[in-house]
C-alpha cells in the first residue's frame, strides 16, 4: 500500500473531523473576515482583538518584523536594545514568517487564528479517537 492510498483512506474515514476542524477555524477568523468584507478598500489592516493582551502581542510581532529582535520595549524607542524581560520566541517566529512570505504581520496573525484552532481540534480528536 502506498502513501497516497493510506492518506486518501484516512481522509475518507475522518472527513467529518476535517469539516468540523475547518468550521472551528472559520469561527475564530470570521470577525476579521467580516470586517475586511465590510470595509473593502477602506480597510487599513486594523486587527479585531479578542483579549486585552492581543494588541500588545501584535505590537511585539510587529517589532520582530521590523528587526528589533530583543523586543525589550515595543512602546518606547529609547529602550529597544535593552535585554528583554519576556522571551520573544513566538513573536520572532511570526515576524520571520511574515518576512519569509512577504506579508504584513497582521496577515500572518490572522491566518494563525484559523490554522491554530484547526490543529488544536485535530490534536484533541486524535487523543480521543
Amino acid at each position: 500500500m502506498g502513501l497516497y492510498y493510506r492518506f486518501t483512506h484516512l481522509l475518507k474515514i475522518h472527513y467529518g473531523a476535517i469539516i468540523i476542524a475547518c468550521f472551528a477555524g472559520i469561527i475564530t477568523i470570521s470577525p476579521q473576515i467580516f470586517l475586511i468584507m465590510d470595509l473593502q478598500k477602506e480597510y487599513k489592516g486594523i486587527a479585531v482583538t479578542g483579549t486585552d493582551a492581543e494588541e500588545y502581542y501584535n505590537l511585539r510581532v510587529r517589532e520582530a518584523y521590523d528587526g528589533h529582535y530583543t523586543i525589550a520595549s515595543p512602546d518606547l524607542f529609547e529602550y529597544k536594545n535593552e535585554p528583554y524581560v519576556q522571551p520573544p520566541l513566538p513573536e520572532l517566529v511570526l515576524g520571520f514568517l511574515a518576512k519569509i512570505f512577504g506579508r504584513e504581520p497582521m496577515q500572518i496573525i490572522t491566518f494563525g487564528k484559523f490554522l491554530f484552532p484547526f490543529f488544536i481540534y485535530f490534536i484533541l480528536y486524535s487523543l480521543i479517537f
